[in-house]
C-alpha cells in the first residue's frame, strides 16, 4: 500500500483568498470586543488585533491541503473537507473565473458527466463540465508548466505529480481542456477538430 501523501497549499496566492475574507470578519469581531471594553481608543490596541488576525490566517492555512491515498483524493479547507474515490473521477479540467484578481481553478470531472468523446464544443458548452470539486486555485496557469520553480509552481507540480500517481495526467495549463486518462490530448483535439470540420460540412449553404 502506497503512502497518504498531504499537499499543503500555502505557497499558492490564490488559495489565500477565502481566508482573508474570514480574516477581516474575525478582525471586525475582535473589534468591537475591544470596543466593549474601551480599549480601541489607544494605539496599543492595534498590536493584539494584528495579531489576533494573523494568527486566524495561519490557523485556516493549516487546513488548506489536498490529501492523496490508494483510494481517494481529499480536498481539505477550513470550511469543509470532501473526500472522492478515485473511481469516480474521469479527468481533469481547468476553467477561470474572471473576478478582480482574475483566477484559475483545476476540476475534478466526474464520471458520468465529462464532456463527450470525438464532439466538438464550444467554450459556453464546455463550462458545463467545469464544474466539479476544485483541487487547487492559482492566479497564474503558468505554475502549472512542468518544472515551474517558483514557489506556487513547485507546489502545483507536487499535486500534479500525485495526481498522475493516481492515474489522472495533468491538462495543459489551458482552459477548458479535458484530460482523461483514457485518451492522449493529440487524440482529444484530434477528435474534436474532425467533428468541427464535419458539422462545419454538413451545414446547409445560404
Amino acid at each position: 500500500m502506497a503512502a497518504t501523501v498531504t499537499v499543503r497549499l500555502y505557497p499558492l496566492a490564490a488559495e489565500h483568498l477565502l481566508p482573508m475574507a474570514v480574516d477581516a470578519v474575525a478582525l471586525c469581531a475582535a473589534i468591537v470586543v475591544w470596543g466593549a471594553v474601551g480599549l480601541t481608543g489607544r494605539a496599543v490596541a492595534v498590536i493584539p488585533l494584528l495579531v489576533f488576525a494573523v494568527l486566524v490566517h495561519v490557523v485556516q492555512m493549516y487546513w488548506v491541503a489536498v490529501r492523496f491515498d490508494d483510494t481517494a483524493i481529499t480536498i481539505i479547507r477550513p470550511w469543509r473537507r470532501r473526500r472522492i474515490e478515485w473511481s469516480r473521477v474521469a479527468g481533469l479540467m481547468y476553467s477561470s473565473r474572471s473576478a478582480s484578481p482574475t483566477t484559475y481553478r483545476l476540476h475534478l470531472v466526474f464520471r458520468g458527466a465529462e464532456p463527450p468523446f470525438g464532439r466538438y464544443l464550444s467554450n459556453p458548452e464546455l463550462m458545463r463540465y467545469a464544474t466539479g470539486p476544485v483541487v487547487m486555485t492559482l492566479f497564474r496557469l503558468e505554475d502549472a508548466e512542468p518544472g515551474s520553480s517558483s514557489r506556487a509552481g513547485r507546489c502545483a507540480n507536487q499535486i500534479m505529480t500525485e495526481l498522475a500517481r493516481h492515474g489522472f495526467p495533468p491538462p495543459a495549463p489551458r482552459i477548458l481542456q479535458y484530460r482523461s486518462p483514457e485518451f492522449t490530448a493529440e487524440e482529444w483535439m484530434h477528435a474534436s477538430a474532425e467533428d468541427m470540420i464535419r458539422r462545419r460540412d454538413e451545414e446547409p449553404e445560404p
